[in-house]
């Protein structure tokens, strides 16, 4: 029987990128093991090898004027977006898959349209966040307005758009009903986000952001929930990651006389952040607006009892007094008041975070995903265009 050979693309791909490049990897990597002939067509970086073969992966990167390793400019989604026309027709060509799976609209949306109208080769759209009109709105209002109508072709002409999360896909069809809908919820890999080997609590609780520093993560009601707490001896937080608010929110915790006890780390590895995980007991996830973030499943499965806010993607892993706690989104005092609950009872967090992992491992696999957006590709597409 001949192998299947699906063309994943995604403008990023570890090392570059947050959770839509790691959902790239982790979607190839099951595909891979389901016995299907994956390529990744990505953005080049460096020295990082234009050409590489690793788990049954062929990655082939092209250039697009990327800068740094976390965060890419629109300038560079453009570049990137450009080559990517140039360049995918030949490649495509040359591996000649049988369906390509798209992540993001924008960048990465047209170059499956292109290869659709070149070759005839469907592709599946998959929506990660801040890629469907209306996610974001104080940040993205104005990049959303200007970028409708490509987002509009991309979703007319794919064979379905696919959602991470059913709040996203709530939000997707808002902007277009008449799109062919899925949902595929994101996944975590299990191997390797456990709680095997998970540090004892001591008497500080440690806790633990991990994500961009941007408002949508909601990290100044954080720290505005965190001033409440009166005893810093009690308390501290690791926050891991960086982006364009990172001064503010330094000043801001000086300025509530809480840096002390904050820990700023900027990226790390995907190792360290595995080690970082055991080390810490409280995962927390203030944000504005969520599709189904990556790294909030890591940290449930490796056992970290988790506080995150009333938005969609949350509320549909978070099991309110179960698994983890709910907050209204914007609420210094509700998330304080939850902190301080936990804080208080370490018996609470094993319990929650023990909850968290199980309720993860039974719910959310990268393995499952792959699955699902097998079956899209190989039988699904099949039967639309027949």
């Amino acid at each position: 029987m001949t192998k299947k050979k699906f063309l994943l693309v995604n403008y990023e791909y570890p090392p570059l990128g947050g959770g839509g490049g790691n959902a790239t990897y982790s979607i190839a990597k099951e595909l891979a093991k389901e016995g299907v002939n994956v390529t990744v067509l990505t953005c080049s970086f460096r020295d990082i090898p234009r050409y590489q073969k690793r788990e049954n992966i062929q990655v082939i990167r092209i250039w697009g004027g990327r800068r740094k390793l976390e965060k890419c400019s629109i300038f560079e989604m453009i570049l990137f977006l450009f080559n990517g026309l140039l360049k995918s027709k030949s490649i495509s060509r040359k591996i000649k898959p049988d369906a390509c799976l798209i992540f993001f609209s924008l960048p990465t949306g047209p170059i499956g349209w292109w290869i659709k109208r070149s070759l005839g080769i469907p592709y599946v759209i998959s929506l990660q966040g801040g890629d469907v009109p209306g996610f974001m709105k104080k940040e993205l209002h104005i990049y959303h307005l200007l970028t409708n109508f490509i987002t509009q072709n991309v979703w007319k002409n794919a064979e379905f758009v696919v959602s991470n999360s059913e709040g996203l896909s709530r939000l997707a069809k808002k902007f277009m009903d008449n799109a062919g809908h899925k949902t595929i919820p994101a996944g975590v890999d299990l191997q390797t986000f456990n709680p095997i080997g998970k540090s004892r609590m001591g008497s500080k609780t440690r806790l633990l952001f991990v994500g961009r520093l941007v408002y949508q993560k909601g990290l100044d009601i954080l720290l505005e929930a965190l001033k409440e707490i009166k005893d810093s001896d009690l308390w501290s937080l690791d926050i891991i990651g960086d982006g364009p608010l990172r001064k503010e929110i330094l000043e801001k915790a000086k300025s509530l006389q809480i840096d002390k006890n904050i820990n700023f780390y900027g990226w790390q590895s995907r190792e360290q952040l595995i080690k970082i995980y055991k080390d810490n007991d409280i995962f927390l996830i203030p944000s504005r607006d969520e599709g189904m973030p990556n790294v909030m499943l890591e940290a449930m499965a490796s056992g970290l009892a988790v506080i995150g806010t009333k938005v969609s993607g949350l509320e549909e892993v978070i099991i309110n007094n179960q698994n983890g706690f709910l907050v209204e989104k914007e609420n210094p005092h509700e998330l304080y008041e939850a902190i301080k609950n936990l804080i208080y009872n370490k018996s609470l967090i094993k319990e929650i975070g023990k909850n968290a992992s199980l309720f993860v491992q039974k719910n959310y696999s990268w393995a499952n995903a792959a699955r699902s957006y097998k079956y899209l590709l190989e039988k699904e597409i099949g039967q639309v265009n027949e």
